[in-house]
């Protein structure tokens, strides 16, 4: 008996309710409304309006599943719409950087929970087209995917 019980115990030790894949928090989810990125910059062709550039992103109801509203505001100009972020391996928290290969254009993007890189996700740029009209474009930049294949 005492032979079953030396076998059972490391068995039953070894074996976990909870898979390491499952135990993720893959997506940084404060309170619906809470502003989780944001930057802006002045609007320097129109020197007489005190008008600026802004993007921000906030968390929703479903930030948990990684969707993320975002608002740009060029001038008077408005765009809203859900940026989804990618469910990878690591817990992820958005973040804004300026684009510095265009003008008025941010990088929305994430930095894994505890790391510095900033990885680029879409970019948010506006422009004026003609003299009364402006645009506001959001196009996805790279994807990101997490290998679950095991390797041997």
């Amino acid at each position: 008996m005492k032979k079953i019980a030396f076998i059972l115990i490391p068995l039953l030790a070894a074996c976990d309710s909870s898979d390491s894949g499952q135990d993720i928090t893959h997506f940084y989810a404060p309170a619906a409304g809470t502003v989780v990125a944001a930057d802006s910059t002045p609007i320097k062709e129109d020197e007489l309006n005190d008008l600026y550039y802004s993007v921000r992103l906030m968390a929703t109801d479903s930030s948990g599943e990684g969707h993320y509203d975002m608002d740009a505001v060029y001038g008077y100009n408005e765009a809203h719409s859900v940026i989804v972020f990618p469910k990878l391996a690591k817990t992820i928290r958005p973040a804004i950087r300026l684009d510095t290969t265009m003008p008025y254009s941010y990088i929305i993007g994430f930095h894994y929970e505890g790391e510095q890189q900033f990885n680029d996700y879409a970019r948010v740029s506006a422009r004026k087209v003609g003299s009364l009209q402006s645009q506001v474009e959001l196009r996805y930049l790279k994807s990101y995917y997490t290998d679950t294949v095991d390797k041997k």
